[in-house]
């Protein structure tokens, strides 16, 4: 009862003033939402269009963002669990490597990827408050730098109050200007 008490007391020192500039925020970070959800769902689309497989898209997307130790648990789950229950897969991982086309990237192509995706290690790196000692990629490399501006970023959005741990929105805590 003190919780719903306090609570109480804190919605009725709320000013007017920060009700409406409340309201006017919360709308306007609805419209970019869904003009973001407009440009994402289009996105989408012409990736499809292209030929990507946009659910193994997703899912490899996923993996990366996880811990590798988690990655490789789960793979290996995957598989164990893919032979217990008969499914196709597991008997043929063998002749995986023999019919996979060789789809390896030109050494260009590669250092933009590897940057790319040094960069988005760095921004989850600062999301999870980790810190920039953290960057094992070689000093002076574009990957480095990739890194520490990815950190920057998530660091920047992590001290702002809108991410949580994993990347997920955090409840805001803090006592809001215009509140007695």
């Amino acid at each position: 009862m003190a919780q719903t008490a306090q609570a109480d007391a804190a919605r009725s020192n709320v000013s007017p003033q920060f009700v409406a500039q409340a309201e006017r925020d919360f709308v306007e970070s609805l419209e970019k939402l869904e003009t973001a959800k407009g440009k994402h769902r289009n996105l989408l689309k012409q990736l499809k269009a292209g030929g990507i497989n946009i659910d193994m898209l997703k899912t490899v997307v996923s993996l990366k963002r996880q811990d590798p130790e988690d990655v490789l648990g789960n793979q290996k789950d995957f598989i164990r669990y893919a032979k217990i229950l008969a499914l196709p897969i597991g008997a043929q991982l063998t002749l995986l490597d023999e019919e996979m086309p060789d789809d390896e990237l030109g050494d260009e192509d590669r250092q933009q990827q590897e940057a790319w995706d040094a960069g988005q290690q760095g921004l989850n790196a600062g999301k999870a408050g980790k810190p920039e000692s953290d960057n094992k990629h070689t000093p002076g490399s574009l990957a480095f730098a990739a890194w520490a501006e990815g950190h920057r970023r998530g660091t920047a959005i992590r001290t702002e109050g809108g991410v949580g741990k994993r990347g997920r929105p955090k409840k805001v805590t803090d006592t809001p200007e215009g509140t007695a």
